[in-house]
């Protein structure tokens, strides 16, 4: 079953990166386009949450963060030292201006986050 994110992470200047939900089953050496790691979920005003993104993970401790980047979509996952793993986020519910493949989507708030 996934886990919580409990947090709904943002950056001032660059946008939302809503929260995270992990399913830890599908975290292992290989990504697989229909079953991303991640859900990316925005709260809403009535308390649900709306999901407008996917985010692929590989962890460090299965490809060494000196390894070449895994690739999905034609795209090099980018390192996150903070939770030292591969990452890739994908906008696929919400329109991203700064690119289907950025990191933070100016359009996804955590405004409304508990």
């Amino acid at each position: 079953h996934p886990t919580s994110g409990e947090t709904c992470l943002a950056d001032p200047q660059m946008g939302g990166m809503g929260v995270h939900y992990l399913n830890p089953a599908l975290v292992d050496d290989t990504v697989v386009v229909t079953k991303p790691e991640i859900m990316i979920y925005e709260p809403q005003k009535d308390g649900s949450l709306k999901l407008v993104g996917v985010e692929y993970i590989v962890p460090f401790k299965i490809r060494a963060e000196t390894a070449a980047p895994p690739v999905l979509f034609g795209q090099q996952f980018r390192k996150n030292d903070a939770f030292k793993l591969w990452g890739l986020h994908a906008w696929v519910g919400r329109n991203n201006g700064s690119g289907t493949f950025a990191d933070y989507n100016p359009d996804v708030s955590c405004q409304l986050a508990s």
